[in-house]
C-alpha cells in the first residue's frame, strides 16, 4: 500500500525532474544563441560553419557542470583565429541570454 507521504514524495520528485529538464533545455538554448552570436559578430562564419560551431559549443558545455567548459571552448576558438578573447563580455552575453530565455519561459 502506498502512503500519502509516498505519493507526495513521488509527485515532488516528478516536479523536480521536470524543472531540471527545463533548466537543461534553457542552457542548451542559451548556448546555441550565444554561439551563433559569437559566430556572426566575431568570426564571420558561413551558415554551415556556424551550425558546426554551435553544435560543438553545445557539446563542449556538456562535459562538466557549470560554464567553465564552454568558456574554455570559446577561448580556444578565439585564440585559434588569432582574436582577443574578452571573457567578461561572453559571460555577460551568456547571463543576459539565459535571463531572457527564463523570462520567455515564465510567460508561456
Amino acid at each position: 500500500m502506498v502512503s500519502e507521504l509516498d505519493k507526495r514524495k513521488k509527485a515532488a520528485e516528478a516536479k523536480f525532474a521536470v524543472g531540471e529538464e527545463l533548466l537543461f533545455q534553457a542552457i542548451v538554448k542559451r548556448d546555441s544563441i550565444v554561439s551563433k552570436w559569437i559566430a556572426d559578430n566575431f568570426f564571420s562564419m558561413s551558415e554551415e560553419d556556424t551550425s558546426d560551431f554551435v553544435d560543438a559549443a553545445i557539446k563542449a558545455n556538456l562535459e562538466r557542470p557549470g560554464d567553465d567548459d564552454i568558456l574554455e571552448f570559446f577561448e580556444h576558438v578565439f585564440k585559434e583565429k588569432g582574436l582577443d578573447f574578452n571573457q567578461n563580455q561572453i559571460i555577460e552575453q551568456l547571463a543576459l541570454t539565459y535571463e531572457q530565455i527564463l523570462q520567455e519561459e515564465s510567460h508561456n
